[in-house]
């Protein structure tokens, strides 16, 4: 049996982005006897222009945004989830009210 994890990661070491504000997963695919080396996906929202990083996060901690900042509100959270759709199991450090609903 075969089947993807994607991970959200800034550099690639570690769980440290959460859902709404990351812009790269890490999908592992894991098969019985292996796991491949990481595909990078990455997320590039509308907002991109405006500079947001996790130093001065435009998401202010909330998965969903305003619309108005990096996160792309529900409309960027279905864009991320799409992204990873594939992918049996998603690892990032906490989730938002947006994805929850």
């Amino acid at each position: 049996m075969t089947y993807k994890i994607a991970v959200a990661s800034s550099e690639g070491m570690q769980v440290n982005e959460t859902f709404g504000s990351a812009t790269r997963f890490l999908v592992y695919t894991v098969m019985e006897d292996a796991i491949s080396a990481p595909e990078e996906r990455i997320y590039v929202s509308e907002f991109a222009d405006k500079n947001c990083t996790p130093a001065n996060s435009c998401c202010n901690g909330n998965g969903g945004g305003n619309g108005t900042q990096n996160c792309g509100g529900s409309a960027g959270v279905m864009a991320k989830v799409a992204l990873v759709d594939d992918c049996r199991c998603i690892v990032y450090r906490k989730i938002g009210f947006q994805v929850q609903k």
